[in-house]
Order: C-alpha cells, then structure tokens, then sequence
C-alpha cells in the first residue's frame, strides 16, 4: 500500500495583531495509491517550537486509489509566543496521518518565523464635523499601542492631522516592556474651531500617528476620515444624540414662525402666549403645537427628496433661515424646524425616524424620557396612546392643503405600526440635559423687514381641536368623613415629638443623601411641582463617547450638572 501527504507550505509566519489566523498551505491532499480503503483516520498539524495551536481534522474514509483534497485549513497563531520573539527564528511544522496510534504518513517542513513589529491601532469616529467640536466629543476614543518583544525607552507617541483640523499631539513614555501594552482613552485631540466652522463642503483627509524612538519612526499609521460641512449630520453612525445640535431654537426665522403662530392662537382661543406648559393643560400645550403647525403650513414650503438612507449616512441639513429663504425642505429639515419652533415656544420635542424617513412629536406634559436617544418604537406608541405624546407627519406642510395637526396626527398613526425598521426617537429636551447644545446661528441675511409677506397662503380652516382627559382632580377639602374609631387610633399613633426621625433627622453612616440642596425641593414642592427621583443617569458613562474630564476643561462647564 503506498499512502502519502502531498502539502505544499507557506515559507514565512509573520506574526500580525489584525489576523491571527493563519493558512499554512497553498494546497494539501492525501494520496492512496494503494488497494485498502482506511476508515478514522485523523490528520495532525503541529509546530516546534508550539506558535500556533495544534490542529486535528477527522477524515472518515480515504477510500483506495483515491486523492482527497483538504481545503480551507487556518491555524490560530499564538500570540503570546511571537510578542515574546526577540529576533527571526525557524520552526518545523509536521502533518501526521494517524489511524489510531499508529503513524501512516508524515511530512515537515522548515518555516521562518518572524516576529511582530509595535502595533498601533486607533478606534476613532470616521466622520466629524462642527457639532463634535461644539459639544466636546472625542473624535479618537482609544489609541493603542501593543509592543513587541523588545524593551523600549524614550517613546514619544506623535498624532497629526490633514488637514489641519486639529494640532499635532504628543505622548511621551518613559519605557514599555516586553509585549507591553499602553492606551489612552480617550484621546484629548482638541478639534479646530475656525477650520470646522467654515467648511462649507465634505472634505477628505486623515489622521497619522507615529511612534517614535530615539527621535526615529518606528512604526505609524494612517487612517482615513471624512470632515463634514458645518451643515451636515453624520447620521446614526456616531453618537444619535448629536442630531440635537442641529435644532437652532434661537435662529431669527423660529420667532418669526411663532409671532404667526401667536397670532393663530389668539384668533383661535382669545389668548396668544405662547406659555409652554405653565397652564399645566395638556390641551393649551396641543393648542400652541398646533397653532406652530398652522404657523408653518403658511410658508408655502415645498418637498425635496433626502438623499438615500440619510439615516445612516447622513445628510446636509438647512437651517431655519434656510428653509424660509429657500422654501425647501426634506422630512429631516421638517422635522428639525418644529423641534426648534416647539423648544423656543417652552415645549419638548421629538424628532423619530424610520429607514427613509423623519417626522416630528411633542410631549402634551412636562415630560422627557430618561434617555435622549432610543429606538423602542413601543414605548413611543404608548405614550401616544395615553396622550402624553402628540406624534405628527411633517411633509403636510408642503402640501397646497396643509390641514391641521389634527389631519397630520392622522397621517402619523401608521408610522406607530409599520414594519420599517425604527432607527430614532431623540427627546430634544433630555438630548439640552445631556450637554447637546445647538450649534451656534450661523450669520444669515435679513430675512424680511415685513414677517406678514412670508405668509404664502393664509388658511381659514381653523386651528383644530382635540380633547383630553382631565388632568387634575380638584378635590373639596370643605368635604370631610367622620372620623372612624380606626382613624383616631391612627392619629394617635403619630408621634410629633423629637423622638420622631422625620422631624428630628440627622445624617449618619447607614443614612444616603440624594439632594444636595433640600432648600430647592422644599421651593419645588411650595410650587407644587412633580418631582421624579430618577437612576443616576448615563451621561458621560461607558455608553456615551464623550469623557466627564476631557468636557469639563473643554466646555469650563461640570459634564454632570444639569442643564
């Protein structure tokens, strides 16, 4: 019986930190020229010295006069073994045909084996723009250096940028040993002001980092990364909450949009303030979204499709000065432009979003969610099922009958329950908690010395209506129950003395302070205003890019302090 191994070998192992799985052979077969068919055989791949785990395949029968091609055979190298590699070395990898114990065949070979250079590695945002450095969000989370088996000293760790979107940054290490590893996370690379500002379109460019010994390079990168226009939202791909930097409450054009909304109101229901939720109404809240509605609709605003899946992607996003001037808008632009109407008037928005899509909501009561970005679409139908929420299609606006928010509530019923994949719901308000400022209002022509001619068409449908349950339930103190036997033991068991803890309290080690200033609740509940004792809260914490320390000297603003 004749039996062997027919492998052609790679000649060189070189060790990488990207891919340590490995295929030794260009091509590998078992040959059996012989008359015997053999069954359980198994084929054995190892190494001296041991770089890489042994590998054993099963190969249930080799029947005779038979040439059995092995494919797709990847070796998992070790990489304690090659950090520890000072300098090249050999090694003999050996394929085994066993049945058993006993040895059929057997082949080896000679390989190089090279040991790996200083890897570095960055994990950083690979689309930026003016938003990131307003709101102080690292673009580089993490660099990474992981040595190699050689001690090294006077390490500077150089990182540039082109364009200059950022000034070259330097660390400096006094020493790392033998497959040592160092990273910092995250990486302070204070962005450019002036430079992202003024971009007014995408540009290309990179980041390179150089790690230097002795004042010579030994080893560098270069990553790519995208740098946005002042304009343009990066999509979901970064932080979602960023989307809340592009509502520009303080924009000229929102309060011309609001002195006609104001207008609308007074028509509608005798009073024009625009209050938020100081009337503590769900109903007065609904009348002033819809009067910012009807205030829109008026501006005779037309359609202009989003570029393809803008959700992930990204789109270039106009402004509300923009949007009146240019009398453009897709769904995204919509959507942002009640945002920034709502919140100047006192009310918190909503932007949701679907694949392809973007329409807007509005809390009826002072509420906001713990979170300011999710995509737990049940949760956002509740809410509007309870009518804690009024969700609403924006593109009605751009239609020649823009109706009323009660037409356009209508429309936004199915997008409760589609099947479409949802993305965002971004709770603008707890987005301002979360240190998502605007971005600041770029410099815009005058609009119109007369608000009036901004008016297209003006509607005479009326505001619309819609009734809620009531709110509050006012309850007749001058009422009172007859005192039960069980009542005034009750009574009596209320101690008014100082024995009792709740008038007579003192801190001690099992006690835990959840206010800082007792004074502001006892002036919260004089108002009579709800409170909610909420989880401490995510911002800054391993769920949120941005770094507490690298925003406090950024911003000269505590990262944890509400807003």
């Amino acid at each position: 019986m004749s039996l062997h191994i027919d492998a052609h070998f790679i000649n060189t192992i070189e060790f990488s930190f990207e891919r340590t799985a490995l295929a030794l052979f260009s091509s590998l077969y078992l040959v059996n020229e012989g008359y015997e068919t053999l069954d359980d055989i198994t084929l054995e791949i190892s190494c001296e010295p041991d770089c890489f785990e042994s590998k054993y395949l099963t190969v249930q029968t080799l029947d005779e006069h038979t040439v059995l091609p092995i494919n797709d055979i990847a070796v998992e190298l070790k990489s304690e073994f090659f950090l520890k590699l000072v300098e090249q070395t050999t090694g003999e990898v050996k394929i085994r045909l066993m049945q058993g114990d006993e040895i059929l065949a057997i082949q080896s070979q000679i390989l190089h084996l090279i040991p790996p250079q200083p890897h570095l590695s960055l994990t950083y945002d690979h689309s930026i723009n003016y938003a990131f450095q307003q709101n102080a969000i690292p673009v580089v989370k993490e660099l990474r250096l992981r040595n190699n088996g050689v001690t090294r000293k006077d390490l500077v760790l150089r990182v540039t940028t082109e364009p200059a979107f950022a000034p070259p940054t330097e660390i400096r290490l006094q020493a790392i040993g033998p497959a040592g590893e160092f990273k910092v996370s995250p990486l302070n690379l204070k962005l450019s002001h002036d430079y992202l500002a003024e971009l007014k379109e995408k540009v290309s460019g990179w980041i390179k980092v150089e790690m230097l010994e002795g004042g010579e390079v030994v080893q560098s990168i270069i990553e790519p990364i995208s740098l946005l226009a002042r304009n343009e939202w990066c999509g979901l791909v970064a932080l979602p909450e960023i989307l809340a930097a592009f509502v520009l409450p303080n924009d000229p054009a929102v309060m011309i949009i609001l002195g006609r909304a104001a207008d609308i109101l007074k028509e509608a229901t005798g009073r024009s303030s625009l209050n938020g939720y100081q009337d503590k109404s769900r109903k007065r809240a609904w009348e002033q979204a819809a009067a910012i509605y009807k205030s829109i609709g008026e501006l005779g605003i037309r359609y202009i499709n989003p570029p393809a899946s803008f959700e992930s992607t990204g789109q270039k996003v106009r402004f509300p000065s923009e949007i009146i001037n240019e009398r453009f808008a897709t769904c995204l632009d919509l959507a942002l432009l009640f945002a920034a109407c709502y919140e100047q008037a006192g009310l918190r928005p909503f932007v949701l979003m679907h694949d392809g899509h973007s329409y807007a909501g509005c809390w009826m009561e002072e509420r906001s969610l713990p979170e300011p970005a999710g995509d737990d679409l049940q949760q956002i139908r509740k809410f509007t099922d309870n009518e804690f929420l009024t969700v609403f299609e924006t593109t009605t606006v751009v239609s020649d009958n823009p109706g009323t928010l009660n037409d356009a509530e209508l429309l936004a019923k199915p997008h409760l329950k589609t099947e479409k994949p949802f993305r965002l719901a971004l709770d603008i308000y707890a987005a301002r908690s979360a240190r998502i400022a605007p971005l600041p209002v770029p410099g815009q022509e005058c609009i119109t010395s007369n608000p009036a001619s901004l008016i297209i068409s003006a509607s005479s449908s009326g505001l619309g209506s819609r009734e809620f349950a009531d709110e509050f339930v006012i309850i007749d103190e001058s009422i009172t129950k007859p005192a039960s036997r069980i009542d005034m033991w009750k009574s009596r068991l209320l101690d008014l003395s100082l024995r009792n803890r709740l008038l007579n309290f003192r801190e001690t080690k099992s006690t835990i302070r959840i206010l800082s200033e007792p004074e502001y609740l006892e002036n919260e509940l004089a108002a009579e205003r709800e409170l909610i004792l909420r989880p401490k809260p995510k911002l800054m914490s391993d769920d949120d890019p941005r770094n507490a320390d690298t925003y406090t000297k950024e911003q000269r603003a505590d990262a944890l302090t509400a807003c």
